[in-house]
């Protein structure tokens, strides 16, 4: 298809590994507000979609599982449990300061980013003010929380 893009998404995915489509997806949203997944508080319909894409998820990885060869399923296997014990590991949850949001991103996200690579954590958005932070162990988040006080 010389000379056009094609975009991937979920769907096409799934469609393409023989799994079921989410039928809630709509990726023309897309088209008109890039950001909407950042609309809060979430509507009914986002967790329905969020919500199918997770299922559907789970059974691409299944069908993938089963073509993949012992090596390519050890380095999956291995790359998901690391990012699963990320999510299973600890969690803090913090209050940017009214104010401080643009210190705490930084241009372009810098200072964020420069913050997770310094500290190992991960930052999730949950609404407004309030972060989730994922560290590998107390002592990270410890680290992170005082790099954080500026801010909070």
């Amino acid at each position: 298809m010389s000379g056009s893009t094609v975009k991937n998404n979920l769907n096409k995915t799934l469609v393409k590994f023989g799994c079921t489509p989410n039928p809630v997806r709509n990726s023309n949203l897309y088209k008109s507000n890039p950001a909407f997944w950042a609309t809060r508080p979430l509507q009914p319909w986002m967790i329905e979609w969020a919500a199918g894409d997770v299922q559907s998820l789970l059974e691409l990885q299944d069908k993938q599982c089963k073509q993949a060869d012992g090596r390519q399923l050890y380095k999956c296997e291995q790359a998901s449990n690391n990012n699963a014990g990320t999510c299973r590991r600890v969690v803090m949850k913090v209050t940017i300061r009214a104010g401080s949001m643009g210190q705490f991103f930084g241009p372009g996200g810098s200072n964020l980013r420069s913050l997770e690579n310094s500290t190992g954590a991960i930052f999730s958005s949950m609404q407004s003010r309030d972060f989730l932070v994922y560290a590998k162990d107390k002592r990270a988040l410890d680290e992170t929380i005082q790099k954080l006080s500026p801010y909070c």
